[in-house]
């Protein structure tokens, strides 16, 4: 079993981390063969957002994937 991290993080100082169980990486071989590995590293690289942010009440929260958070 492997785990998938993902850390929220808000201008105004609010930041919360999730550790997802991912049970089996089978799932991901049965996606479209479009979409390739280099376009699913490019997309866990960027930064996912905004987002509603429950300190500031903006929408300023932004996800960042594993190894990625700045």
């Amino acid at each position: 079993m492997t785990a998938l991290n993902i850390k929220a993080m808000c201008a105004c100082g609010f930041a919360k981390e999730w550790k997802l169980a991912v049970l089996s990486n089978q799932f991901l071989e049965e996606i479209d063969v479009e979409f390739s590995l280099l376009e699913a590293m490019k997309w866990r690289a960027e930064p996912h957002g905004p987002h509603h942010c429950p300190k500031c009440q903006l929408r300023s929260v932004y996800l960042y994937f594993a190894g990625h958070c700045g």
